[in-house]
């Protein structure tokens, strides 16, 4: 993973740029609203792990529709804000907080 990545959230970016995803999650293919601009540096483990809309998000609402996608964004914010600026030093650490993020979410 390298030497102390660290999860860059510096900007949710414009809800507009939110659309439905699908990608793989433990193995399990999901869909989701995501939006790529949510960090600098990532690896697919990031992006899915932290900046996605799992299945908690399709259940409820189905990936995000253009009346959703702002109140997307301030839901991910709300979760995201936790982590920011965290290092990772390995794939463990990482899928713990997402973990904890999803469960935070759901």
């Amino acid at each position: 993973m390298g030497q102390g990545k660290s999860l860059l959230i510096t900007s949710i970016g414009n809800p507009l740029a939110y659309k439905p995803t699908t990608y793989s999650y433990q193995g399990k293919s999901k869909k989701g609203c995501v939006s790529s601009v949510v960090f600098d540096d990532v690896n697919t483990v990031f992006f899915v792990g932290l900046a996605s809309f799992t299945d908690v998000q399709t259940k409820t609402q189905g990936a995000c529709s253009s009346s959703k996608q702002n109140q997307c964004a301030t839901e991910m914010l709300d979760v995201l804000k936790d982590y920011q600026g965290k290092k990772y030093n390995s794939y463990t650490q990482l899928e713990n907080d997402a973990e904890e993020a999803l469960q935070k979410y759901a």
